[in-house]
């Protein structure tokens, strides 16, 4: 069976945007999804695309990372995709 795929383009950005995040703060993956009471597979998932992140999610991740929510979403701003997944719409 292969991969599932990715939501949106959105979720796909965001997942890296957090996996980034998460790694310039040398924190691992169950750090995060345990403090999310998510499974490691779950958290794994979302930061791949496979799977949405939930807005109190991203908020428990940018406290846990010590950073802001408009880290997390610049990096959206700056793909140009939430003017792409509107036109798709």
């Amino acid at each position: 069976m292969g991969l599932a795929k990715p939501k949106t383009n959105l979720d796909v950005i965001i997942g890296r945007r957090v996996r980034d995040l998460r790694k310039s703060a040398n924190v691992r993956p169950a750090e995060v999804a345990a403090d999310m009471d998510l499974s490691i597979s779950d958290y794994e998932q979302a930061e791949r695309g496979l799977r949405r992140f939930r807005a109190t999610e991203l908020f428990s991740i940018a406290q846990r990372l010590g950073v802001e929510m408009s880290d997390i979403f610049g990096a959206v701003e700056k793909s140009g995709s939430v003017r792409n997944e509107a036109r798709v719409r």
